[in-house]
């Protein structure tokens, strides 16, 4: 191939590659990548069967650009999840370890024939045909509106499928004599108030394109005591995804039913969407619905492995765009657009500017005006205005969602946060956030977030011993950016300079350009959501600063 196949278009196997406008069409229909995932491909198209070291793709694509070695990574990742690639059994891009990777499918030119290339002398059309045309034309248009009108099997299809998790909750087991009739029932209510998952009776039959679930378990009275045991298992092939069993004071109404009931809706969602999430991941994107689309772009406690190295980017977005190809009106995919922008903003200040948040804040109104009774959506539009320093604006959506689904696992979690960040009183917040984390099980993959933003309460209200042990205990479970930071701020304030400056370095291995100054003027504020002790934690970080200067 020559060098015109950076802009010519081009067939891998069955897949139809446009350069030019940054898109991979194969049988399950049009995928758009960014253009630098596309720009790889060009250069490993250009040298057929050649191994490319990841820096020769680099010094190609990307030359001397900052986080250029994470960038190659996404992009690859990329373009097997467009064409179903997988690294383990690749049948287009081939990674050769130790050295780099190269295209094991042949490249053909697409040819197109260029108007009047033909020999043949152009024939020109006559005028009266030309306005027979046109009456035809209108005849077909007032003739198809009258048929649609008449018969709803002809109107175009409906928006998306809010989502393909289905779980069957069976009968729970009783002990004879014990009243836990109604109980699956009762339970699977519960669940059905999370918009992200689908609730059916073990009668009704699976469906195509589904991911299908099941919950089942035993009621037990043993002495004083009354055991449920609950299990959650993959349907199709019987993997055991969640499981716990709660041990409650017997009494013969039963009076612990609903908190039980609350307790497994709640810890039941985050494994499910993980491994959603996990088979979602393994499948090729072009034959990805809008709701398996978003949902890989959701973030699960839990699946923090499968997080992208580095701060966001715009190539953090392709998942949505897909998504919003497929349907436009899909409000999930417009709730997380808003809620990454903003999140992207606190990392990147280039991006930090009134034209990138009125973009953000014009995807979470389009997605309010869509779903304002999507309580997912209404939770990720309150992480959109949190990331953005709105309080009052994060805690009415937050209130919101805890009307429509009171056992939200996130959001009875961050409410207390919103409350208390950097508050001059937020006493009650502690209190509140400390209880629910000793109500999580040991299991719990919200257990690490709550721990974290218990530590950033402690924090704001310059109790940093406090501050540094509940991020030593959230970090136990899960290593994240902003439990490192809390903690070294921390240690700066106690004084434990090598423990402060030893936090500050890990996190730096995996965000290089970190700028605790910067962080400490531009996101602090934010992270404080406003409140009137922001200057005293914006010091606590500017103390941190000035430890790290003195080090270099």
């Amino acid at each position: 191939m020559t060098g015109e196949l950076w802009n010519d278009s081009f067939r891998l196997g069955d897949f139809l590659v446009d350069p030019r406008r940054n898109r991979i069409t194969g049988a399950e229909g049009e995928v758009s990548l960014q253009p630098k995932a596309i720009d790889v491909l060009c250069a490993l198209a250009r040298r057929h069967g050649e191994v490319l070291s990841r820096a020769e793709l680099i010094d190609i694509v990307w030359g001397r650009e900052f986080g250029a070695d994470e960038s190659l990574t996404r992009a690859i990742s990329q373009l097997r999840k467009a064409f179903g690639d997988t690294r383990e059994e690749p049948q287009v891009i081939e990674t050769i370890s130790k050295r780099g990777y190269r295209l094991i499918v042949a490249p053909e030119p697409v040819v197109v024939r260029e108007v009047g290339a033909s020999s043949a002398p152009a024939r020109r059309i006559p005028m009266w045909w030309i306005a027979i045309g046109a009456a035809a034309l209108i005849l077909f248009v007032m003739a198809a509106t009258q048929l649609f009108r008449a018969d709803p099997g002809n109107l175009p299809p409906a928006r998306s499928e809010r989502t393909g998790i289905v779980v069957t909750v069976e009968p729970f087991a009783a002990d004879p004599g014990f009243p836990g009739s109604g109980f699956a029932d009762e339970l699977g209510a519960a669940i059905a108030r999370s918009p992200l998952v689908r609730v059916r009776t073990s009668a009704a039959s699976a469906e195509p394109g589904t991911m299908q679930y099941r919950l089942r378990g035993t009621i037990r009275h043993i002495g004083d005591s009354v055991r449920v045991a609950a299990q959650l298992t993959d349907a199709a092939t019987g993997e055991v995804v969640w499981g716990e069993s709660f041990d409650r004071r017997f009494d013969p109404q039963f009076s612990e039913r609903a908190s039980i009931i609350g307790t497994i809706s709640s810890e039941t969602l985050l494994p499910m969407l993980r491994s959603a999430k996990a088979k979602a991941d393994r499948r090729a994107i072009l034959s990805l619905a809008p709701w398996e689309l978003t949902l890989l772009v959701t973030w699960v406690p839990g699946s923090e492995g499968k997080l992208p190295p580095g701060p966001p980017s715009e190539e953090s977005y392709w998942l949505q765009r897909r998504a919003l190809e497929l349907d436009p009106d899909y409000a999930p995919a417009h709730a997380l657009f808003a809620q990454l922008a903003s999140y992207h903003a606190l990392f990147d200040p280039p991006f930090d500017n009134a034209r990138a948040g009125r973009r953000a804040q014009s995807y979470a109104d389009r997605a309010l005006e869509l779903a304002p009774y999507d309580a997912e959506v209404l939770y990720q539009v309150a992480l959109h205005y949190r990331f953005a320093g709105d309080r009052e604006r994060a805690a009415a959506a937050l209130d919101r969602v805890l009307e429509l689904q009171p056992n939200h696992p996130l959001a009875r979690i961050d409410r207390p946060f919103v409350a208390g960040q950097c508050q001059s009183d937020s006493v009650a917040a502690v209190g509140e956030l400390a209880r629910t984390v000793e109500s999580l099980p040991p299991s719990s993959p919200a257990r690490w977030v709550a721990l974290a933003h218990l530590s950033a309460l402690h924090l704001g209200r310059g109790e940093f011993a406090q501050a540094r042990e509940t991020a030593l205990r959230s970090r136990r479970i899960v290593r994240m950016t902003w439990t490192t930071i809390t903690l070294a701020a921390a240690d700066a304030e106690l004084g434990n300079r090598a423990e402060a400056l030893a936090a500050l370095a890990e996190e730096r291995r995996e965000w290089p350009n970190l700028d605790i100054g910067d962080f400490a003027d531009r996101v602090v504020p934010r992270w404080c959501l406003g409140g009137p002790r922001t200057p005293q934690v914006q010091m606590s970080f500017r103390k941190l600063a000035a430890m790290l200067a003195r080090q270099s």
